[in-house]
């Protein structure tokens, strides 16, 4: 929840850049990746 509000907050700071967006964007999706596969992995 909070790199949602996070990510918004950026947004609002940062509304044309959205190499920043897009790169945190991956990072999360990176993350949620990693957490599957841990979850496999127990």
């Amino acid at each position: 929840m909070f790199l949602i509000i996070t990510i918004l907050k950026l947004f609002e700071i940062y509304p044309k850049d959205i190499e920043i967006i897009t790169y945190f964007l991956i990072k999360i999706k990176n993350f949620t990746l990693n957490d599957r596969v841990k979850n496999i992995g127990a």
